[in-house]
């Protein structure tokens, strides 16, 4: 049996070829591990990808490789049938609304107890922790309550690209750094080298993906990997 967690932060995916079963979190160790394996392109995963941006219902570009899906696990039979079946554990759809908070302070009061657990949860590290400071509300509130509760000066960094123009979040970034005392760094990224970039993406991304914000978030991570190896960030607030 193998599982993915609730939302989906990580992938998994899963292929069975001439009685075998594969299974890993990159499409190229299945590739790799597997002699028997034909590459075959799934023509309504491309279609769904051209048409939403991602391949819907487990599948991948790979006709043969498939996804579990967030909230799934995968069960196979080791007899001779082979079968196997896909469960779901856990379904934002069915959660539970009894404790539904609708009162507007309750629900102020809640969030931030959640996030503050939530951050302090990820503080725990045996090296140097920094935050990704955009100047928005997410990382913004992340560096305020992760200041708070870090044992030394938390690390944040900000980034400027040339190709982003006309779109500064550098001042927001100083004045948030300032007001909570982190050993602030700035960072000015040209984006010369986007062709070979871009390449290097394809490899570790395995199949197409189109949020172009990959492309500044790794060069990032490239800049402050050497210093800092654990970073927090505000991924998912937006959505």
């Amino acid at each position: 049996m193998v599982a993915r967690d609730r939302f989906g932060v990580k992938p998994l995916y899963y292929s069975v070829v001439e009685n075998n079963f594969f299974f890993s979190s990159e499409i190229k160790a299945i590739l790799s591990g597997n002699n028997e394996f034909r590459k075959k392109l799934n023509h309504q995963a491309l279609h769904e990808f051209i048409y939403f941006g991602y391949a819907m219902n487990g599948k991948t570009l790979y006709k043969d490789i498939h996804k579990v899906g967030p909230g799934q696990y995968l069960e196979i039979a080791i007899d001779d049938s082979k079968s196997l079946k896909i469960h779901t554990y856990y379904d934002l759809k069915n959660a539970s609304t009894k404790n539904l908070i609708t009162d507007e302070k309750d629900a102020i009061s809640t969030t931030r107890e959640l996030l503050q657990a939530a951050v302090h949860r990820q503080l725990m590290s045996d090296v140097p922790v920094g935050v990704f400071l955009s100047g928005g509300v997410d990382s913004t509130a992340i560096t305020a309550i992760a200041s708070e509760a870090y044992k030394g000066k938390l690390k944040t960094y900000t980034a400027s690209f040339d190709f982003y123009q006309g779109h500064d979040e550098l001042t927001l970034a100083r004045k948030t750094a300032t007001l909570f005392n982190t050993d602030h760094h700035e960072m000015h990224i040209k984006g010369g080298d986007i062709g070979e970039l871009v390449e290097t993406l394809v490899h570790h991304h395995d199949e197409p993906f189109s949020d172009a914000a990959n492309i500044p978030l790794y060069l990032l991570t490239q800049q402050v990997k050497d210093e800092c190896k654990v970073i927090l960030q505000g991924d998912g607030g937006d959505e």
